[in-house]
């Protein structure tokens, strides 16, 4: 039997995976890379928010649902969002930072009431 903290604890690691992939994909799209890289990565990052989206829409976390169906539309590939280079940096760094601070968040939370339940 899995308890509520087990599965608390494995929705943190997949979402932290989902998180870090998209880390990833934008570290490398702040480095110059051949055009492929970024049309397959708008389409990765697009996907992969628009699952942190319906993930946060189904936990009722109104600002974190924005936030990333805010970037899937920023990144979906369909009709692409025409910026320059520059500017695409800076959104790229921006929206990492971003999601690297989420991780920090979110792992201290849990182990801030992982904590506050083992000393009851």
């Amino acid at each position: 039997m899995t308890t509520i903290a087990t599965t608390k604890l494995y929705q943190l690691i997949i979402t932290g995976l989902i998180k870090l992939t998209i880390i990833v994909l934008l570290y490398f799209a702040i480095q110059p890379e051949p055009y492929h890289y970024y049309e397959t990565m708008r389409v990765i990052i697009c996907l992969l928010f628009a699952m942190l989206g319906a993930q946060e829409f189904k936990n009722k976390e109104a600002l974190l649902c924005a936030f990333c169906w805010g970037c899937a539309a920023l990144f979906q590939p369909i009709k692409k969002v025409e910026m320059g280079r520059n500017s695409w940096v800076v959104i790229d760094e921006v929206v990492l930072i971003a999601v690297a601070v989420w991780i920090i968040i979110e792992v201290v939370l849990y182990f801030k009431i992982k904590r506050v339940t083992f000393k009851i």
